[in-house]
């Protein structure tokens, strides 16, 4: 899957391999619902949906949820604030 993706378009699977190697990257799972990454938090990380979707969603002191966006496979998530350092997110990024 990861070949096909615009990130790593054009490399071959050993590049790959290496990239993330370098990238430090780490393979996470979540459950339906979870949350994985909370408004309020920084982060220096983007995320890359391998299966499933996740959710942008913005909630408000009343408790009323926003969908902002669906993100799906092979989609992105919170690469603008991983560039910002310590700018905290306005929004909650959910596992679907």
């Amino acid at each position: 899957m990861l070949k096909d993706n615009i990130i790593f378009n054009g490399m071959m699977p050993e590049e790959i391999d290496l990239a993330l190697k370098e990238l430090s990257s780490v393979e996470k799972t979540y459950t339906k619902d979870s949350i994985i990454l909370r408004a309020g938090d920084i982060t220096d990380s983007l995320g890359l949906v391998i299966s499933g979707s996740v959710t942008i969603e913005s909630n408000d002191a009343w408790g009323n949820r926003t969908l902002l966006s669906n993100v799906a496979k092979g989609g992105f998530f919170a690469e603008t604030y991983a560039l910002l350092e310590n700018e905290p997110l306005l929004v909650d990024v959910r596992a679907n």
